[in-house]
């Protein structure tokens, strides 16, 4: 239901790009793990503890975007890390 020519307008210029569909090649067994099994290799104390000082350092701009938008400044903390 969209027209062609804002179709054509957003994406005129958009071409593939090589390293990113290398990039996402590489990730074959990314998808394969559980939740669970993914956190334990991508989550550890390090990751906790910046996502922890990330909250202190941007306190001010995460409580201004969870009251405008609703999302709790955890979750916006934990996908930026």
């Amino acid at each position: 239901g969209i027209q062609q020519d804002v179709i054509s307008q957003a994406l005129g210029g958009v071409q593939q790009d090589g390293g990113v569909l290398a990039f996402d090649r590489r990730q074959r067994y990314t998808f394969n793990k559980t939740f669970e099994q993914y956190v334990a290799t991508r989550v550890g104390p390090g990751r906790i503890n910046g996502g922890r000082a990330m909250l202190q350092r941007h306190a001010a701009l995460l409580s201004k975007i969870e009251q405008q938008y609703g999302v709790p400044r955890q979750i916006l903390v934990a996908i930026w890390g």
